[in-house]
């Protein structure tokens, strides 16, 4: 079992590296008319699928906030969302708890405690 995660998780590091260069060839070349460091969030999100990839569920809820969070992050940097402003990123980060907590109190409902 270990060894087909460590071919997905390679796979996906492999796809990873071929997209984010094919990206930066595009910036430099003046194809694509953004800067590098905008995309910076994609770091996060990467971090996030990558611990989804790890424990092969979509029930973590760090992993599922570090890849919202970084696609917000991503948005406002793109300009795809409209005002948006750091204050609201900040203004926001109680909801990654509330998520949290969720997440807990249901996976306790489900897994009753074994005696």
């Amino acid at each position: 079992m270990a060894k087909k995660n460590s071919y997905s998780s390679g796979m996906l590091t492999g796809v990873l590296l071929i997209i984010v260069g094919l990206v930066w060839v595009l910036i430099n070349y003046d194809i694509l008319d953004i800067s590098i460091w905008n995309l910076w969030p994609l770091s996060i999100i990467f971090l996030g699928i990558l611990i989804l990839i790890k424990e092969k569920s979509f029930n973590n809820p760090v992993a599922l906030i570090m890849i919202l969070m970084g696609l917000a992050f991503l948005f406002a940097n793109l300009e795809i969302i409209d005002d948006w402003d750091w204050y609201d990123a900040i203004s926001l980060w109680p909801v990654a708890l509330i998520i949290t907590g969720i997440s807990i109190v249901f996976k306790r409902v489900r897994e009753p405690e074994q005696e």
